[in-house]
């Protein structure tokens, strides 16, 4: 179906006490937690001096053929959605000629369009990174899997591709179903998994379809199956047993993201080319279906990678201990049991470290050390380091720097 295009809506802007403003269509299904923080991203980058006058649809059904051409009639600068994929919708949004920004999907209805596009999404390398992280940390596994969407979609495809590539092991996929016996599959998928297995859903709602198929199967969870989704859907993940572990994407700032860019469009003298953005997610929210305690070495590990990497930050034991999801109380009792000391004797042992290599190789002041070191008292780092090396600052930097080197303790 062709449709007719209006003049140009950026001659149409209007003014407001001499302020430019734009007519944007915003299109989210807003009774989603993540939609929700998508419109808070958005507006946190319009602030206090916002420039557009927003017409807000909260329901996928809201956006119809219709409203667009309705709202295209009007006027329109722009437009941002995050809807489901519906064909004919997409259709007539590739047809708009205001600048157009879509968030989750990379629906093909939209390829052809070559200008003023930009689609935003989670970043599925940065997901594949995340849950292998977190399936390291909870165990070891004989074999790995990746459940789709129950449909045939973009973003399905490409965690799965991403969670492949990523992983040294032979990744099982279960291709999406789109049949009524989509329980049976999985149940028959399940089945045939050499245990214990880590298994990567598509998103939350998958996660709780094979939880239910482990169910049936009388599999133990996290100890046979260990299960992890995608956009940590709280209604979802805690609405099942054993509640459902999840990566959480930056909703955020892809609203953020989307809100800069569509501005961008609607500010530029001419259109500018088609951009995909991928946003890297916030984190791995674990709960029952993969609570695996780490092992003690793996969590001593662990906590001596972060202390490396931010020591010199000011960070605490409680930090370390936060990062890694455990109690101050389970990670002191495996430095304990471990022999390893304590971790707060780890993370000054490191700043330690970071004291002696700038004495020697730098020309910065003792004061400046102790800033960049993250020591908050110039006294008393110099005490301590006497007392752990038996030499001054002044004269272990003479003395090594003469050696052209600081041995290491």
């Amino acid at each position: 179906m062709l449709y007719s295009r209006p003049m140009n809506p950026k001659r149409a802007l209007r003014a407001s006490g001499g302020q430019r403003r734009f007519r944007v269509l915003v299109a989210l299904r807003l009774f989603e937690t993540a939609s929700q923080q998508k419109l808070a991203g958005l507006l946190s980058h319009l602030g206090a001096q916002n420039e557009w006058d927003i017409q807000l649809l909260r329901t996928q059904d809201e956006l119809s053929v219709a409203a667009l051409e309705a709202a295209e009639a009007r006027g329109l600068d722009g437009a941002l959605v995050s809807i489901a994929h519906d064909a004919a919708i997409f259709r007539r949004l590739a047809a708009l000629s205001c600048p157009l920004c879509v968030l989750g999907l990379d629906p093909p209805e939209l390829r052809s369009r070559k200008k003023n596009l930009v689609v935003i999404h989670d970043n599925p390398s940065d997901i594949a990174r995340k849950a292998l992280r977190h399936f390291s940390e909870a165990g070891r596994f004989a074999s790995f899997a990746f459940v789709h969407n129950r449909s045939r979609i973009g973003w399905s495809t490409l965690r799965e591709q991403a969670f492949a590539k990523r992983t040294p092991h032979t990744i099982h996929v279960l291709p999406p179903t789109e049949t009524t016996d989509d329980h049976r599959k999985i149940v028959a998928f399940l089945a045939q998994l050499e245990r214990p297995a880590a298994v990567l859903a598509a998103n939350d709602a998958r996660a709780a379809d094979v939880l239910a198929a482990a169910e049936e199967l009388k599999f133990k969870v996290p100890q046979d199956l260990s299960v992890l989704g995608v956009d940590n859907d709280p209604f979802v993940c805690t609405s099942v047993r054993p509640n459902i572990s999840s990566i959480e994407p930056d909703f955020f700032a892809e609203g953020q993201a989307a809100a800069r860019f569509l501005d961008k469009m609607m500010r530029a003298r001419t259109p500018l080319s088609t951009r995909h953005v991928e946003i890297d997610v916030k984190r791995v929210i674990p709960r029952a279906s993969t609570a695996r305690l780490l092992s003690a070495q793996a969590l001593i590990d662990h906590a001596r990678e972060f202390v490396n990497a931010h020591a010199t930050r000011g960070i605490t034991p409680q930090d370390v201990a936060r990062h890694l999801h455990v109690s101050r109380q389970l990670l002191d009792l495996r430095f304990h049991e471990s022999g390893k000391g304590t971790v707060g004797a780890l993370i000054t042992r490191r700043k330690l470290d970071e004291v002696k290599r700038l004495l020697v190789q730098t020309t910065a002041s003792i004061a400046q050390v102790t800033e960049l070191c993250g020591f908050t008292n110039e006294n008393a780092l110099k005490n301590l380091f006497k007392r752990t090396t038996g030499l001054s600052m002044r004269d272990w930097r003479a003395l090594h720097s003469k050696l052209g080197t600081a041995p290491a303790e």
